[in-house]
């Protein structure tokens, strides 16, 4: 993110001035930190996020989105870094994995000032709330990058029992992380 954020603040694709004083700079610095986590989130590599919440904003700029507000500047930003992924997708030949846009755009959407953090904070708290050796699991497979037979053989499972312990895991985040995202955090005893 740092490259991104020495790139954005050079200014538009000409390379020109330094633009942290200007408009452009300004909303730039305002979108990149909330582009930057959905670029994350979809693309699930920090190198690529770097260039696609670049390649977005640059792109912005150039087509006048800073002038639209910033809701839908958003928007926009958010259907371009999807748009960069299908590309990546399509261009490297390779099928893309999984990514629940809409569980991104919730994040996003139902907190239109938020760049990020409150899915962020959500996903804390509820892998707090998982079961030890779920939260384990989850964390030293996705988190560390463990791979699945020596993570099995640690926690004494087979392959199947071990991808019984991610889905359901995964299923437990997203179904708490929704919840907190609506606020719905008063009443529940566990994710």
């Amino acid at each position: 993110m740092q490259r991104t954020v020495a790139v954005v603040r050079r200014g538009r694709a000409t390379g020109g001035d330094d633009v942290d004083d200007a408009p452009e700079g300004d909303w730039a610095q305002r979108h990149l930190l909330g582009v930057w986590r959905f670029a994350r989130l979809v693309s699930r590599s920090a190198h690529l996020a770097d260039d696609f919440a670049q390649d977005a904003l640059l792109a912005a700029l150039a087509k006048g989105v800073d002038r639209l507000t910033d809701a839908a500047a958003r928007a926009w930003l958010r259907e371009a870094v999807r748009n960069l992924w299908r590309m990546h997708c399509r261009s490297s030949g390779r099928r893309g994995h999984r990514v629940d846009i809409e569980l991104a755009d919730l994040a996003w959407a139902e907190n239109p000032d938020d760049d990020g953090t409150a899915w962020r904070d959500a996903l804390a708290a509820c892998l707090q709330r998982l079961p030890e050796r779920t939260r384990s699991a989850l964390q030293r497979r996705y988190g560390s990058g463990e791979d699945r037979e020596s993570l099995a053989a640690t926690l004494g499972l087979g392959l199947d029992g071990l991808k019984s312990v991610l889905q359901r895991g995964k299923e437990l985040l997203r179904g708490c992380i929704e919840r907190r995202l609506r606020g719905e955090t008063a009443t529940e005893s566990r994710p």
